[in-house]
């Protein structure tokens, strides 16, 4: 059977009404979803589709759906597969993120070999020599399970049956990264926050100071924000996937920021300030899908070398969480990702309550092999 590839359109602003492609993405991404997961915290809206193509001011997207070459005049519900194909602008500029989805009741029959070899296209023609991908399982195998699959850090185990993985495989992608994914049920047990942040705050003494902000990064910090995010790209553990630092300016800051309101998200962050140096130490971030009530995500939690060993990551942490019961309520849920390899970070959101809830496998193929 062959495919038609058709591309998303790319919209003239984020508030356009979805096509009929990006519906079709967001219904595929939601099935794919409910599937792995067990909910559809994770499933994108098609106006959210809409949005991510319409800022494309620090990464080339492209979105793609499959669709059988015999359909003429093609609906959302005829669409059997989905693609995004993802292209940093300002660094790692040799990279493509590629991320893949087929129809449960479409695969087997060579959906996902179109929409790859489409990937492959894009990535090319941008001048792209590094393809990343990631797949996501809901349940990490046991270490004695013969089906469980290392990579070379020695860190977290792959299911080596599933259908994720054996496409990796087939197509010469190497396993270089296991992702723990971790679920918090909330709202955490205020005895157990105030035990956590007190020990935490002994630890970290009178030099620092706790900010916080929503949505924006204040004026007065962006400059420092920068540095922490840019310390972030080479910071956390990447294993083998080939990574380069990003650098990160106010500019970048505020675009991002107008990419995730546009995107119906929004984010509550809390910082430590070093008094005596006037730095921002280190910043957690609590992002938020205004459609999703029920659910947030912990993303980027990070800490400046020189000011490790203060327990600032649980002290940033537990007063995020704080906010997150006074001023969220709603919220049952969050997510988050770690490297199998940061035992440091891991060994907080444990302490925290984070149970595991599967895991994903990062993937690297370098087209010039």
């Amino acid at each position: 059977m062959s495919y038609r590839i058709i591309e998303v359109p790319e919209p003239t602003s984020a508030t356009d009404t979805p096509s009929w492609q990006a519906t079709a993405v967001a219904e595929v991404s939601e099935a794919i979803d409910i599937e792995t997961w067990g909910n559809d915290d994770l499933a994108i809206s098609a106006q959210q589709v809409v949005a991510g193509l319409a800022h494309q001011e620090n990464a080339v997207k492209r979105r793609f759906v499959a669709v059988d070459a015999a359909v003429d005049d093609p609906t959302a519900s005829d669409v059997l597969g989905i693609g995004v194909v993802w292209m940093p602008r300002h660094d790692n500029v040799a990279t493509a993120d590629v991320d893949l989805g087929t129809r449960a009741d479409a695969r087997g029959r060579g959906v996902g070999a179109a929409l790859w070899a489409h990937a492959l296209d894009v990535a090319r023609a941008h001048g792209r020599t590094i393809v990343h991908g990631w797949t996501g399982y809901a349940t990490e195998p046991a270490a004695d399970d013969p089906d469980a699959l290392a990579p070379p850090t020695g860190y977290g185990r792959v299911p080596a049956s599933a259908p994720g993985t054996r496409f990796a495989l087939a197509r010469g992608c190497r396993l270089e990264q296991a992702e723990r994914h971790s679920v918090l049920e909330v709202p955490v047990d205020p005895d157990l926050l105030d035990r956590l942040g007190d020990e935490a705050a002994e630890r970290a003494g009178t030099d620092y100071e706790l900010v916080a902000w929503s949505d924006r990064v204040p004026d007065e910090w962006v400059e420092e924000f920068c540095v922490l995010q840019t310390a972030m790209s080479t910071d956390a553990p990447t294993a083998g996937l080939t990574t380069e630092e990003e650098v990160w300016t106010p500019e970048r800051v505020r675009s991002v920021e107008s990419a995730i309101a546009d995107n119906g998200m929004s984010t509550m962050t809390v910082a430590a300030l070093h008094r005596p140096s006037g730095q921002l130490a280190g910043y957690t971030e609590l992002s938020f899908v205004d459609h999703k009530p029920q659910a947030c995500f912990q993303e980027n939690t990070i800490v400046r070398s020189e000011h490790r060993g203060h327990r600032l990551g649980m002290l940033l942490k537990v007063a995020n969480l704080r906010r997150l019961a006074t001023e969220r309520p709603q919220v049952r849920r969050v997510h988050t990702w770690n490297a199998e390899e940061n035992d440091h970070m891991l060994s907080i959101n444990v302490a925290l309550g984070f149970r595991p809830a599967g895991g994903g496998a990062g993937w690297e193929l370098r087209l010039e092999d």
